[in-house]
């Protein structure tokens, strides 16, 4: 925080958040839905578990570090 070039551009930056955060007014906020961080977390989560998870590691090589390690088989990505 005290580097010239971060004092200089700190207010030209914005930080649209990631979904989690909420910077708007307490009364927007209330209006809105008032959820809290937590609550929108786990909102969040619930969604990428919805999801279809992608595998970038070949069926075939997934197989062979599952059996050497004893990690359980994939249900998602169509490996069952």
């Amino acid at each position: 925080m005290t580097s010239p070039h971060t004092l200089k551009t700190i207010r030209q930056q914005s930080f649209d958040g990631n979904g989690l955060t909420d910077a708007t007014s307490r009364d927007n906020w209330e209006k809105k839905d008032s959820q809290d961080a937590f609550a929108r977390a786990r909102e969040f989560v619930g969604t990428l578990l919805a999801e279809e998870a992608i595998s970038y590691i070949p069926k075939e090589i997934d197989q062979v570090i599952r059996e050497k390690n004893e990690l359980p088989r994939r249900r998602a990505a169509g490996y069952l």
